[in-house]
């Protein structure tokens, strides 16, 4: 369709992910559908209906959706490209600018997810690999493949949505999704960006997805990894945790009231 391969990402999920060249010769980032999931109706509609909702996002810490299309029958979309790490990768290596923008980069995790709900969607695939932090701080949220339209009230999902490390337990036993999942999701994400360290841990898969299907079970307090966290940030990334849906905050705007008195 005109554009360059500059370089291709390792494989994941429905489609294929470059670095490209426009026609323009602007950097951009191509995906491209993989051929099994091109042919089935369903993930075309999927892939075209997330970039639609897509196209109507406008927000700093969203990434924008410059094209839509398809090419020999495969279905693509250009998005900006950023020149960022992965929160994942900044994690991993135990970069020192976490601990010294932790706020301001939990505080834009929380506008992205608070302008995804607003605009009336779960993103539900909220976790630090598709998170992006690029050297000025800037916080970009990406991959919306899993998201659906937000309802009033939690409903059932056939399958099981996102990745089981950032998933409540209500979603792990019930497929049951709403806002508060998506909150949940950003209270792991934000317990690892302050500590290293997963919530629930353990020698086995096992024995780390009962502890957080367990309704009595709770997560290790942030301050057992790091004593210095502050008491606010650690009340607040428990609050995002609560095992039942009911002591959780009921929407991202709380949490944003939370991070700004005392940034």
């Amino acid at each position: 369709a005109g554009y360059t391969i500059v370089r291709r990402f390792p494989p994941s999920g429905m489609a294929d992910v470059y670095v490209a060249r426009s026609p323009q010769e602007e950097r951009v980032i191509l995906r491209c559908m993989v051929a099994d999931f091109a042919r089935q109706r369903k993930w075309r509609k999927v892939f075209f209906e997330s970039a639609r909702v897509m196209g109507s996002f406008d927000h700093e810490n969203v990434v924008r959706l410059i094209e839509v299309g398809t090419e020999d029958e495969v279905p693509y979309m250009v998005l900006e490209y950023v020149e960022a790490e992965t929160l994942r990768t900044l994690i991993s290596r135990r970069d020192p600018g976490l601990a010294a923008y932790v706020i301001p980069l939990l505080r834009q995790m929380a506008e992205a997810l608070y302008y995804v709900h607003q605009q009336g969607y779960l993103h539900l695939d909220f976790k630090p690999e598709n998170l992006l932090v690029d050297q000025s701080g800037r916080v970009v949220l990406i991959d919306f493949d899993l998201m659906v339209p937000k309802r009033s009230k939690p409903f059932r999902l056939k399958n099981l949505p996102g990745t089981f490390a950032y998933l409540p337990r209500e979603a792990l036993v019930d497929h049951l999704v709403e806002e508060r999942t998506d909150i949940y999701a950003y209270g792991v994400t934000a317990y690892e960006a302050v500590t290293g360290h997963q919530p629930y841990e353990g020698t086995k898969i096992e024995e780390v997805r009962a502890a957080q299907a367990d309704p009595e079970a709770e997560p290790m307090p942030p301050s057992r990894h790091l004593t210095t966290i502050p008491a606010f940030l650690e009340r607040l990334i428990l609050k995002c945790l609560a095992n039942h849906p009911e002591g959780r905050y009921p929407s991202m705007s709380l949490v944003l009231k939370a991070l700004a008195t005392h940034s």
